[in-house]
């Protein structure tokens, strides 16, 4: 399981959070935007890509727990940027953060 910080901002180099057309920019605006344009040979990628999208756009939480499955997906889904540096740096970086979270979590486990 992955845990996404779905309401964290969005900043630009001096901090200050990036406004969107639905107030300040979040790491849910560019989930819902990358899994929206996804594409692939497989149909049932683009149908889970789909479905997570709802998924997220429905949650109204701060953090959502996904499949590791979907992860991928996810990050399948954002190979092609289509924001700025500004935007695909701190995309890329909170989903290398997940990734340590979440092995560390596997290290701590007891076997």
């Amino acid at each position: 399981m992955k845990t996404l910080n779905l309401h964290k901002e969005i900043k630009d180099f001096n901090g200050k959070p990036i406004s969107s057309q639905n107030g300040t920019m979040v790491m849910k605006d560019l989930y819902l935007h990358y899994l929206g344009l996804f594409t692939s040979q497989n149909g049932k990628d683009v149908i889970n890509a789909y479905k997570l999208g709802v998924i997220i756009a429905d949650c109204k939480k701060d953090t959502l727990e996904i499949e590791n499955a979907d992860f991928l997906l996810i990050k399948q889904a954002t190979q092609k940027p289509q924001h700025g540096a500004l935007a695909m740096g701190q995309l890329y970086e909170e989903l290398e953060q997940i990734e340590k979270e979440s092995d560390s979590k596997k290290k701590d486990k007891p076997k």
